[in-house]
């Protein structure tokens, strides 16, 4: 396994079961440091599921008022 940067992008090399080489950026790997948001966030989450499947109702329906306000 070895490191590249690539346009700024650090792309880790591995050979496969095969034997092939591949390739994954960092960010896609536990290899990669959190980011600010992550390291925030420390996986806790504001909203559950239920709250953004509600809210994603409440937005279509406003859509939908203000779709029939444009043609009246």
């Amino acid at each position: 396994m070895h490191t590249r940067i690539d346009r700024g992008v650090e792309w880790i090399w591995y050979l496969d079961r095969q034997g092939a080489a591949r390739q994954v950026t960092r960010a896609f790997t536990d290899l990669a440091e959190p980011d600010d948001f992550l390291r925030q966030a420390a996986g806790r989450c504001v909203f559950q599921t239920r709250d953004l499947v509600r809210l994603v109702s409440v937005v279509e329906r406003l859509t939908r008022r203000g779709c029939a306000a444009a043609e009246a």
